[in-house]
């Protein structure tokens, strides 16, 4: 069975958004470039639909920010931080490296795409996914800023406290969370 990269992708695109026709014939032009290496085009194409379904799906503030016309490497770096918001070691500078740029141009593009800093995003995603922790699990606070990064939990609270305006636990109260 040869290699479609127009069935390929259409199989995985069915449930795109409006754009669904632009993200083709990005890929179609991957797989022209790098004909040669079709593990590597299927790799890849597999793991940016997988990224920017996961992306799409479980952030839709995401979705309306970011265009399908803005650099890819965005889009790799957004999918960097929610795949590992819980290492606390995780910097920008980190992933601007493996964005290979450097960490003031990265922040630059990354704010002029996402109309938010990288840090402000990350730690705003890391506070996304405690609370809903908060909310759905018996987890003591601590062990839950832990499991989204945060190396202090004091400094966790006093994060948490400033973006929701209530302590972790007054929120987990307040939500009807699991005590």
């Amino acid at each position: 069975i040869g290699f479609s990269p127009l069935s390929f992708l259409k199989k995985r695109v069915h449930h795109f958004p409006v754009s669904a026709d632009f993200w083709i014939r990005q890929f179609l032009l991957l797989a022209e470039i790098t004909e040669k290496d079709r593990i590597y085009t299927m790799n890849f194409a597999n793991s940016l639909l997988g990224c920017l379904f996961v992306n799409f799906a479980t952030d839709e503030a995401f979705m309306n920010k970011v265009s399908f016309e803005n650099d890819l490497r965005i889009h790799r770096a957004i999918s960097i931080i929610h795949s590992n918001y819980a290492d606390s070691s995780l910097s920008i500078e980190t992933i601007a490296r493996n964005q290979k740029m450097s960490a003031v141009w990265f922040r630059k593009l990354f704010t002029k795409h996402m109309k938010i800093t990288p840090k402000k995003y990350f730690d705003e995603y890391r506070l996304k996914v405690a609370a809903s922790h908060i909310k759905s699990t018996t987890l003591y606070i601590k062990e839950i800023s832990s499991s989204c990064g945060f190396s202090e939990v004091h400094y966790f609270h006093l994060r948490f406290k400033k973006h929701f305006s209530k302590t972790p636990l007054k929120y987990r109260k307040s939500r009807g969370g699991l005590i």
